[in-house]
């Protein structure tokens, strides 16, 4: 029997992944999809919990459309992976 090791994602990048998914939300880039790995059972919960989480970034944030607010995420989520990386070069 053959085991597989499937690597984790590091802290920083599992924030930054969820910030992704948020920003997909609120702002849908074309030609990019949000693919999460979960049991079927589950996917509606956590599309639920990714649609709560984009209306309480409207509602923080009432001032600023979805655009500029998905950026922010997004600019936010590249920011914490350049950080996961400073210790690995």
């Amino acid at each position: 029997m053959t085991s597989t090791t499937v690597e984790q994602p590091g802290r920083q990048e599992a924030i930054a992944r969820a910030l992704d998914v948020i920003a997909q939300a609120l702002d849908p880039v074309d030609g990019e999809h949000t693919r999460l790995r979960c049991h079927p059972d589950d996917a509606g919960w956590i599309a639920a919990l990714i649609n709560f989480a984009a209306q309480r970034e409207r509602e923080t944030n009432p001032d600023l459309d979805d655009l500029h607010i998905a950026a922010s995420l997004r600019g936010t989520a590249n920011l914490l992976r350049e950080v996961g990386t400073l210790g690995t070069q």
